[in-house]
This record gives C-alpha cells, structure tokens and sequence, in this order.
C-alpha cells in the first residue's frame, strides 16, 4: 500500500474533555490523503477509551501507546512512526479549521526549499469562545530574527514540516524540553527556510489546564539553552531574549490577573461575550476585586462610550508577543 501524503502526529495524555474535538478536526479536513497517529502517552483516564471509539470509526486513526515519558520522547516515537514525507503536529486540546491541511500542503508542495510551514492562530477560552487572533511573520528572515530571541514565532501546532529536515536536525532533544520546537525550529534554520501561512488555520484553547510558573522558569532555562546553542552554531554574539509571562501560576491573584488579561484581549477585538465570561471567572474568585468590575462594567457599556475603558488593556502579557504559545 503507498505511503499517506502527510503523517499528522498528536500526543494525548489525560485530556477526556477536549480530545475528542481535537480528532474530529482532523478527520474533518478537506485534505484526505494523510495517516493519524495519536500517541497515548500513559493515560489514566477514559481517554485511551475515546481513541479507541475513534480509531474503530476511521482507518486512518493508528493508537500507539507508550509510557509516560514525555512530549520530547513522544514526540520523536511520532517522528519515528510517520510513514509520509510531510509531518503535521496536532494539540490534543485544541483545533484545526477544515482548510488548514490543503493551503499547507499546497504552499510546501510550490515552495521545495521552505521546510517548515505554519500559520496564524485565534485563542478561544475553555468553552470554545474566540479571545483574539494571533498574527506572526510570514518569511524565514523574520521569523528566524524572533527565533534567535527567544521568541516563537512558528507555533508547534499549527505547523506542517518536512519529516527528512527534523530527522537531519536530530529531532526533538530532552534538554530543550518545554522549548522543544524552538529549539528544533532552530536547528532546521540552520540549513533550511522556515514559513508562516497569513491566515488563521488554527484555534488555540486557553484553559485552567495550564501548567505552573515553576514550569515556566524551567521554560525560560530552556529557551535560553537552545538560543545560546543557536548563536554558536551560527557565530553570533550573544543578545538579548524577549521574557514574556507564558502561563499563570496556581494562586488566586495570578490567576485572576491571567482570566483578567485574557478578558481585555477578548474585549479589544470585539468579542464581548468572551470577556464578560473571563470578568465573571475573575469575579468569582474575588467578588470584591475593583478592576474585574472594571472589565465587567466596560463589556456593558456602548462601543467608544466615555473614557472609563481604556484603549489599550491594563494587562500582563503582551498581546502582540507570540512567546505565550512557544
């Protein structure tokens, strides 16, 4: 039997709530000709039992179950088993819209020497409302600039590379681990050109399920390794890395500042309801917390009435940052 056009690769581990939307994303593209593999990275949930559910509805579906390793071990099992020459990385809690496959494949198909493609992003909350639309550089100089500071620009999950170019970089190192594409993507860019799609293709989901700041200092740790390596190789001086918050901590305040920054993303792109829901989320927490009343009083009140909401969001992270999906 031939071999698929693309191998599309997603690791699962615990995620019953969101996984099964992630996979019927992926069944639904309006590109057919690829193979699925999902890698159960020890789950202990009723999640291997929705794969099965799937994989018994559609061929294409193959469950690879492996011990709890890692996504940098999961990950390169996935690069192992890929059996096409083109290699789509999928996020087991969040979506892919029914053109993203055709538009990436057709650009790396008319583009032989880009290596890695990926695209734009909108985030959505937990129940699938949109907060904003993530827009990134769409050529390799640009894109290898953020790179090299730290910042990803190519985010893993919506990108599609060429399976011979991460299998020549050495694939995903352990020592990279939580900065693991970066530090790939910067290999590839070592000898090879990498894209961005100037389109939404992708729905990245922004929910309680985020890992802790302990995680993102290990993060940083990461980033910095693979940038330092990256100036080496290449014989650059070293230079300054963009720091941006990428996750909130586990306290209430943290949190409330993270459910309140995302509240005024979603509300300076229109999308009101979304951020009535994270000023409610805020409110809940601290029913007496003055600037949650704040965002929940400006999503009340008529577009460009007076001065109470500002023009730009009384936030932590920096909306036009793409660090908080590296």
């Amino acid at each position: 039997m031939a071999a698929p056009a693309l191998s599309v690769v997603m690791g699962a581990y615990n995620c019953p709530r969101y996984i099964g939307a992630a996979i019927r994303s992926i069944l639904d593209q309006t590109f057919r000709d690829f193979e699925f593999l999902i890698i159960d990275d020890g789950s202990t949930d009723r999640t291997p039992a929705i794969l099965r559910r799937f994989a018994a509805m559609d061929g294409r579906i193959r469950i690879i179950t492996v011990a709890h390793e890692g996504i940098c071990s999961m990950r390169n099992r996935g690069l192992v088993e890929a059996a096409a020459p083109l290699i789509a990385n999928m996020d087991q809690d969040d979506l892919s819209l029914p053109h993203r496959f055709a538009a990436q494949i057709d650009f790396l198909q008319r583009h032989p020497h880009i290596a890695v493609v990926g695209g734009w992003l909108e985030t959505m909350d937990a129940r699938g409302r949109p907060i904003r639309t993530f827009t990134a550089p769409t050529d390799h100089a640009a894109i290898d600039r953020l790179h090299l500071s730290g910042v990803t620009a190519v985010s893993h999950a919506t990108s599609i590379y060429r399976a011979d170019a991460a299998r020549a970089a050495g694939g995903y190192r352990a020592a990279s681990e939580l900065a693991e594409d970066l530090d790939l993507w910067l290999r590839i860019a070592d000898r090879q050109r990498l894209a961005t799609l100037p389109c939404v293709c992708f729905r990245y989901r922004v929910h309680e399920g985020s890992v802790s700041s302990q995680q993102h200092l290990r993060q940083l740790a990461a980033v910095r390794n693979s940038c330092e390596l990256a100036w080496q190789r290449r014989g650059l001086p070293p230079q300054p890395l963009a720091t941006v918050p990428w996750r909130p901590a586990h306290s209430r305040a943290a949190r409330i500042a993270f459910e309140l920054d995302q509240g005024w993303s979603a509300l300076l792109h229109q999308h009101r309801k979304t951020a009535l829901a994270f000023a409610a989320k805020a409110l809940c927490r601290s029913p007496l917390h003055a600037p949650a009343w704040k965002l929940l009083a400006c999503t009340m009140r008529p577009r460009g009435a007076g001065a109470l909401c500002p023009v730009k969001p009384p936030a932590i992270l920096d909306p036009s940052i793409l660090g908080p999906f590296a």
